[in-house]
């Protein structure tokens, strides 16, 4: 048994070799033989059949995560629709009333992976079967043996979301998934139950191994991690293509293309969250908002642009207005009055500043805990007061008639911050 069983890899052949040493045993058993160390023998062997049944729908796990879709399940019929809510335990209420075609939130991996959860289990099950355990006992093992392989999926599931640059839409579909998993996980410990009881009417019981229920959270976090990084990468691709001439003369009116296009991408990303947790869809769409503010900052801020116009800073502004009006009427719902929008307020409060110059109030304010312009940092002030003079200086703006008098009045604005940059 040892040699032949043992060094077996097929769970069929092992299954069929069971049998027949159970008649074995029986038989022996009924001409006067003891046959005790015959099952205390294959009870040995069920871990190594439960390894070797956990790689074959490990590899089937794999799979499905390679050919899924990564698209909601829609079902055009009843037979269709039936089907799902037959293999996998889901309910909406008022679904069944729903016209044709029906949506459901999760793509076709997560029924395929649940019944293969169960198929794992009923061969758990089967080879322990008859062989002498105490129900109980036959219980806890087959939840150990779901543990192990929930903890096995769990893993494959972070190396396939890690193993390369998934897109936007197959990130939100994965944490999506691994919502309906980890509901599913009590459905499940009740099919243990029931299977291994066979249907006999059973109390509540303590189990000394229960169903991990959390065992995709570490996953879900990771995932949680790559949608925020795909969204500022694509927040990244849209401000790539942004190209201001830093020294127009006048604004052309509208929003730039790039950040019209951005906000449609945003506007569209945001509603198909539905079907997101509130709390991750709020973190996310907070995070982008706030990853677009300061990509937005950087860029007016930046080193390379050493002189900017009013009527640039105006078409700037623009732009800026646009982000706004989306954080006022963002898609995703929970957020309190304002706390969006809250992301842009520096930039808001900066531009506010240097657009009306009201540097008599910023001074008077400075590290006033309510003052009009408490979020503007002198360092980020003193920057694009000086791009400002810097564009007047090459237009000769400061060479008309009368306009000594503001180049001296910006000369001393821009020390007065430069001494309270020093006083910091």
């Amino acid at each position: 048994m040892n040699n032949d069983f043992g060094s077996c890899t097929d769970v069929k052949t092992m299954l069929t070799m069971k049998k027949v040493i159970i008649l074995f045993a029986m038989t022996m058993k009924s001409y006067g033989f003891t046959i005790t160390a015959m099952y205390e023998q294959l009870q040995k062997f069920r871990d190594g059949y439960s390894e070797i049944l956990m790689n074959e729908y490990c590899a089937q796990f794999n799979n499905d995560l390679k050919t899924d879709n990564y698209t909601p399940i829609t079902v055009s019929n009843e037979k269709e629709f039936k089907d799902v809510i037959t293999q996998f335990p889901f309910y909406k209420r008022g679904m069944d009333m729903e016209e044709f075609p029906r949506k459901f939130p999760f793509s076709k991996f997560v029924p395929e992976v649940y019944s293969q959860a169960k198929s794992y289990l009923v061969g758990c099950w089967q080879f322990m079967e008859h062989l002498q355990l105490p129900q109980s006992e036959i219980e806890d093992t087959v939840r150990q043996y779901a543990n192990k392989l929930l903890d096995r999926w769990a893993r494959m599931l972070s190396d396939f979301v890690s193993s390369k640059n998934r897109s936007l839409a197959q990130l939100i579909q994965i944490t999506i998934n691994i919502g309906y998993l980890e509901k599913s996980c009590e459905t499940l410990e009740n099919y243990i139950t029931k299977m291994t009881n066979r249907g006999d009417s059973v109390g509540a019981q303590s189990h000394l191994v229960m169903l991990k229920k959390d065992v995709f959270r570490d996953v879900r976090s990771e995932v949680e991690q790559h949608i925020d990084g795909a969204l500022k990468r694509k927040v990244d691709d849209f401000m790539d293509l942004a190209n201001y001439d830093w020294e127009m003369t006048d604004s052309r009116g509208v929003a730039s293309d790039y950040i019209a296009d951005l906000i449609r991408f945003l506007t569209t990303t945001f509603t198909s969250f539905t079907n997101l947790p509130i709390q991750l869809a709020r973190h996310s769409c907070m995070q982008t908002c706030k990853h677009l503010a300061e990509r937005l900052t950087n860029l007016v801020l930046s080193s390379e642009v050493s002189a900017i116009s009013m009527g640039a800073l105006e078409q700037f502004n623009l732009d800026v207005i646009q982000c706004e009006a989306f954080t006022d009427g963002c898609p995703v719902a929970g957020f309190e009055d304002n706390t969006l929008s809250m992301t842009f307020a520096s930039l808001r409060q900066l531009l506010d500043l240097v657009m009306e110059s009201d540097w008599t109030t910023y001074l008077a304010d400075y590290k006033q805990k309510k003052g009009k312009y408490v979020r503007v940092k002198v360092e980020d002030a003193v920057i694009l007061l000086e791009k400002m003079i810097e564009y007047e200086r090459k237009s000769n703006g400061f060479f008309g008639i009368g306009r000594s008098d503001r180049k001296k009045l910006l000369d001393t604005i821009l020390r007065s911050l430069k001494q309270l940059q020093q006083g910091q």
